[in-house]
């Protein structure tokens, strides 16, 4: 039997999309709110590395969106969020001085 294909941007998450319309294929569904992959690879939440180091806010999402950038799907994206917050910290910084 031919192997139906799946998005490989929306993983049947889109009902939308016109490749999968929404439907996942030959996988359980994925828990977008608590596993979402993009969570969950490699063997150390990046959560887990924001608490443990004690990074503040902008500081934790830098290191979230650089450590998720290349598994969410649009690499540049993400690189340029982390940028933003580390811009609003610096000028925080500089406001401080």
């Amino acid at each position: 039997m031919k192997e139906k294909k799946v998005c490989i941007r929306c993983h049947g998450a889109s009902k939308d999309c016109p490749i999968c319309k929404g439907q996942k294929l030959n996988e359980e569904k994925e828990d977008m709110v608590n596993n979402p992959k993009h969570y969950t690879f490699g063997t150390i939440e990046v959560i887990d590395v924001i608490e443990d180091w004690q990074l503040e806010f902008h500081e934790g999402n830098c290191v979230k969106y650089i450590a998720r950038a290349k598994h969410k799907g649009n690499e540049l994206e993400d690189l340029k969020k982390a940028q933003w917050y580390l811009n609003r910290r610096i000028e925080q910084l500089e406001k401080e001085k």
